[in-house]
């Protein structure tokens, strides 16, 4: 009995951690998506994406995430009680948001006079599409390895208690 009930506090405890880790990703990646598209509403005579490729793409992205679950905890996470704790969200958030769109802004200039989309909305939303994808997915595979990016990034990744 013992052995069971252990281990379903160690399966909390990986549980509360992976968690943590999609609302940060997630949060971030739709905060720099909403920061994106203000910008671009800005700049742009058309919408940058059209709404049912946004659907899509957020389907993509969340079926890339569907590995978190099973994500490794580090063993000294999974040692002591833990609490849920944001505080380490907004600052998350602030960082990696606004890294999300300025790689989208990059693309957008590369559209607009590279590849002359501003004549084409269907050639810049295509492009944007594929542009946010990949960065999304790319973000997802380095943030699920947190111990390498705590390495160069330790300040803006919250801290484990």
């Amino acid at each position: 009995m013992k052995v069971v009930v252990a281990g379903g506090v160690v399966e909390g405890r990986r549980t509360l951690a992976n968690t943590g880790k999609y609302v940060n990703i997630t949060a971030s990646s739709n905060f720099g998506n909403v920061l994106t598209v203000l910008v671009a509403s800005v700049f742009l005579p058309f919408l940058p994406m059209l709404p049912i490729q946004l659907m899509a793409q957020n389907l993509l992205y969340d079926l890339a995430q569907l590995a978190l679950p099973w994500d490794r905890v580090d063993a000294e996470y999974l040692s002591r009680p833990r609490r849920w704790d944001a505080t380490g969200l907004a600052p998350f958030m602030l960082v990696f948001g606004p890294l999300s769109s300025l790689f989208d802004l990059s693309t957008f200039a590369v559209l607009w006079w590279g590849w002359h989309a501003g004549a084409d909305p269907a050639l810049f939303h295509a492009g944007w599409f594929v542009e946010g994808l990949l960065t999304q997915l790319l973000i997802v595979f380095v943030l699920r390895g947190r111990a390498e990016v705590a390495s160069w990034a330790p300040s803006i990744l919250p801290k484990r208690s």
